[in-house]
This record gives C-alpha cells, sequence and structure tokens, in this order.
C-alpha cells in the first residue's frame, strides 16, 4: 500500500537526485566539450600535434568547464512530468492541480509516496 514519506525523506530523495543529475549532466557534457574539441580543431588546423593539441585542449577546458556547469545547473531545474497516485483506489494519473479522485479520494504526488507491503502484520519496504 501507499503511504505518505516524511519530510526528512522526501528533502533526502530529492538532494540525492539533483546531485545525481548534477553530476552526470557536468560529466557528459565536459566529456562531449572535450572530445570535440580535440577531434574538430585538429581536423580544422590541419595537424595533429599530440602534444600541442593536449597544450590547446588544456587552455580551453576552463571554457568548457564552465560550459558544462551552466548545462548541469538547467539540467536540475528542469521539471519532470510528475505522476499522483490516489490512496483509497490506487489510480495513477498525470499531477495536476485536481487532487479529488472519482472514487472520493485524493491524488497525491507519487514522490511523496512510498510502497509498503504488509507481510503478516509486518510492514516491510519494496522497492
Amino acid at each position: 500500500m501507499w503511504i505518505r514519506k516524511t519530510e526528512r525523506e522526501i528533502k533526502a530523495e530529492h538532494n540525492r537526485k539533483t546531485l545525481i543529475i548534477f553530476f552526470s549532466i557536468l560529466f557528459v557534457s565536459l566529456f562531449i566539450s572535450i572530445m570535440l574539441d580535440i577531434f574538430v580543431y585538429s581536423k580544422i588546423e590541419g595537424n595533429f600535434n599530440p602534444q600541442e593539441l593536449l597544450e590547446k585542449t588544456m587552455f580551453r577546458v576552463p571554457r568548457y568547464f564552465a560550459i558544462a556547469l551552466i548545462f548541469a545547473f538547467i539540467g536540475t531545474r528542469w521539471k519532470e512530468r510528475r505522476l499522483a497516485v490516489c490512496l483509497r483506489c490506487n489510480r495513477a494519473k498525470r499531477f495536476d492541480q485536481i487532487s479529488a479522485c472519482e472514487c472520493g479520494g485524493e491524488y497525491v504526488e507519487l514522490d511523496k509516496l512510498k510502497w509498503v507491503s504488509d507481510v503478516g502484520g509486518r510492514e516491510e519496504e519494496s522497492l
């Protein structure tokens, strides 16, 4: 059955998800920027001198890091489509401002709920 998470659980999960998204976007965008720099500029300049290419790439890394930070920040602020679940009938829908269900229950955001199965009078969390 669905039960509400505590505010502490909600905040901890939000922080964890935000950090994962931030560092994932940061790493991927930095990696892509450096790879593009190595392959595109070496083609444009027409030479593939590894020492010179490495020096020029390292000179540009702070610029790419700043761009990657911007992408990572924007990525953490991106709003995803959220789901809501009725606590009475377990019907799901996309979250909107209408919180009343047809069965008389109320819709609650799925991010604020956790699934707990009742096994022989003992509650266990399951993923």
